[in-house]
C-alpha cells in the first residue's frame, strides 16, 4: 500500500486500517515465534505499512490543526 493511496482516505478509515494492520503484525509475530511462519520478512513489510498509515494520520491531523489555526487568526 503506497502513501499516495493513504492520503486519499479519511481519518476514520486510516484508524481502522491501522488497527487491522497492528493486529496482523501481532499475529505474524506469534506465528514466527511458533515456527509456523514461512516468510518472516512479511513482518517487516507489514510494520512498514503500519508506519505509513501512522504518518498519513499525523499528516492529516496536522493539516486539520493548521487549517483551524488559520481560521482563528482571520
Amino acid at each position: 500500500m503506497d502513501y499516495k493511496e493513504l492520503k486519499n482516505k479519511n481519518l476514520k478509515a486510516l484508524e481502522e486500517l491501522l488497527a487491522e494492520k497492528r493486529d496482523l503484525v501481532r499475529s505474524l509475530r506469534f506465528q514466527a515465534s511458533e515456527n509456523q511462519l514461512k516468510k518472516v520478512s512479511s513482518i517487516r513489510a507489514e510494520k512498514k505499512i503500519v508506519s505509513r498509515v501512522m504518518t498519513a494520520i499525523k499528516s492529516l491531523q496536522n493539516f486539520v490543526t493548521k487549517k483551524d489555526d488559520n481560521n482563528k487568526t482571520e
